[in-house]
């Protein structure tokens, strides 16, 4: 068989998880390394329940007799020509080329393992992307603070550990706003046993008008080194804001566009949410992280940080009854005990708050992927004062002006969410998939588009390019 002239493609389909899949995705990687004249190739994996649909749509686009018996791999040249299965590929490769692909099949297996776990994630993506991806969108990160952390008067246990998760989920998808909220207590805060006599640390005490409050050593006190954003977090502090505050009408000076949302600053009442006291009307702490989303038109609230037994799990909760579309990242956030987020999560499930892994939250190379395939205009961020913000303006200065009360109510009764990727999201809270060995990662890291087949529910023209 003579070789082709000029350059030459190979799109490579098959099932994830198969190893007769992982073995044809490694061959055409070893001709387009190996061989000058092979592009990159193009790599489909479906996962293998959906693999039947797509062996029925490649047939009619190969305008192939029997789709029911269509091979799998299933390898396709640039040209139109069908090489055939994955064994025909590895006869026409070492004719044509003298290039072989020999594996042991542990590592087969060890590859095709790895392409699922990466299938699976796509398809997560792709599913949450599906219902966000014309929605403003906003990264609220709690309490990221020196004293949560390692060393801190009030670490919370492996806390260091969700900074570097943080901060590649900021730069990984497109934010419309980035929140930073942060505890900011008097030094005579009521939740602090120091200003109880008679209390112990961690017990809990019933406060008049206020109910149980668990007593806490002193942290996060107003202008402590406690109370700064851990220094290897990226953040961009520009307005901070706590109760009484109006949204301000700007984004912030310079790229200092973060908002910093200042809570517990009322000496009488904790505030473990964002959003303010543990009260339904918030009426003793109202802060104006509500007013804020609403001003910048946000309907999708991403949440991490610390701790998820207290300020996350509440900042969430709160966050899906004003009718934001809440996600919580369970990788970004960690707890103080086991049993408090075992609790916490159940709650949050129960509220409609969505529980996600980092690796299933979108990335920015695939919205743009999926907005130039829907003829959608590439991401840009709402800004404030911009005519997209607009529409959330009147929203914003209806709660300013109304009491904590009316403020409160407005949002009660959000729809209820359900877990993303499909069964209960309370199992994700393990170590995710396994990380790809260095022979893995060069064969199925190097660029190949892992797409799901089968997909959750999304709905519109554009959505449906997304599950594609």
């Amino acid at each position: 068989m003579e070789a082709p002239r000029g350059a030459l493609g190979i799109s490579v389909f098959g099932r994830a998880g198969d190893p007769e899949s992982a073995a044809a995705v490694r061959l055409a990687h070893l001709l387009s390394t190996s061989i000058a004249s092979f592009r990159h190739p193009h790599v489909t994996l479906t996962l293998p329940e959906a693999w039947e649909a797509k062996a029925k749509a490649l047939a009619a686009e190969s305008k192939l007799e029997g789709a029911g018996a269509l091979p799998c791999p299933f390898v396709v040249a640039s040209s139109g020509r069908v090489i055939g299965s994955g064994t025909d590929f590895a006869v026409w490769a070492q004719d044509s080329f003298g290039v072989a692909c020999d594996l042991d099949p542990p590592a087969l297996r060890t590859r095709a393992a790895a392409d699922m776990a990466a299938c699976k994630e796509e398809e997560a993506q792709r599913e949450m992307l599906g219902a966000c991806l014309e929605k403003r969108r906003a990264l609220i990160m709690v309490d990221i603070q020196r004293d949560f952390c390692d060393g801190g008067s009030l670490a919370v246990p492996d806390g260091n550990q969700i900074i570097a998760v943080v901060n590649s989920l900021r730069e990984r998808w497109n934010w419309d706003l980035v929140v930073l909220t942060q505890d900011w207590h008097p030094a005579d805060h009521i939740s602090f046993s120091s200003n109880n006599p008679g209390t112990s640390v961690f017990e809990t005490i019933t406060i008049p008008d206020v109910g149980e409050q668990v007593m806490w050593p002193d942290h996060c006190v107003q202008g402590s080194s406690g109370a700064e954003f851990h220094p290897s977090l990226i953040a961009r502090p520009g307005h901070r804001l706590q109760a009484g505050d109006a949204v301000p009408d700007d984004d912030g000076p310079g790229d200092r566009t973060d908002v910093v949302i200042r809570k517990g600053t009322v000496r009488g009442v904790d505030s473990y949410s964002g959003f303010g006291d543990a009260t339904e009307d918030k009426r003793q702490e109202l802060t104006p992280l509500r007013a804020l989303l609403a001003a910048r038109g946000i309907e999708v609230v991403v949440v991490v940080g610390l701790a998820l037994d207290f300020c996350v799990a509440f900042t969430a909760r709160d966050s899906q009854r004003f009718g934001f579309e809440t996600y919580m990242v369970l990788d970004g956030t960690r707890g103080i005990t086991s049993e408090g987020v075992d609790k916490e999560l159940e709650l949050c499930e129960g509220a409609g708050v969505r529980l996600v892994r980092s690796s299933q939250v979108p990335t920015g190379a695939l919205e743009a992927a999926v907005r130039r395939s829907a003829g959608l205009p590439g991401w840009s961020p709402v800004r404030a004062g911009s005519s997209a913000a607009a529409a959330g303006a009147g929203d914003a200065r209806r709660l300013r002006e109304a009491g904590p009360a009316d403020a409160a109510a407005g949002g009660e009764g959000g729809e209820a969410g359900r877990a993303v990727a499909g069964g209960n999201a309370r199992a994700e809270r393990g170590a995710g998939a396994g990380a790809k060995d260095g022979d893995d990662a060069a064969a199925s890291g190097a660029g190949a588009t892992i797409g799901a087949g089968s997909r959750g529910e999304a709905s519109g023209a554009a959505a449906a390019l997304v599950s594609s």
